[in-house]
């Protein structure tokens, strides 16, 4: 199981990739004033955190307080790791 400062390397260098910006912090938004993700940005993040963390994202799961930022994106992969992991 990936640690939560594994887990953030990974959702950052993964969200690095997908916005082309580097250097955000972990409470920069990713869409309004931030990375500016769109939707096709998000399926991408999203189909990529399914697989490399082997966990389901339900479309009721996630809701638009998990991807504000990149702290709470993070909070979201733990709880279904640690909850997957029982």
């Amino acid at each position: 199981m990936k640690t939560s400062e594994t887990i953030e390397q990974h959702l950052r260098s993964l969200l690095a990739e997908i916005s082309g910006q580097q250097g955000f912090s972990l409470d920069t938004p990713l869409f309004r004033g931030g990375l500016e993700l769109d939707s096709l940005s998000v399926a991408t993040l999203i189909a990529a955190v399914e697989r490399d963390f082997g966990i389901a994202v339900a479309e009721e799961d996630l809701s638009l307080a998990s991807l504000f930022s990149l702290r709470t994106l993070c909070q979201f992969v733990a709880a279904r790791k640690c909850c997957r992991s029982r």
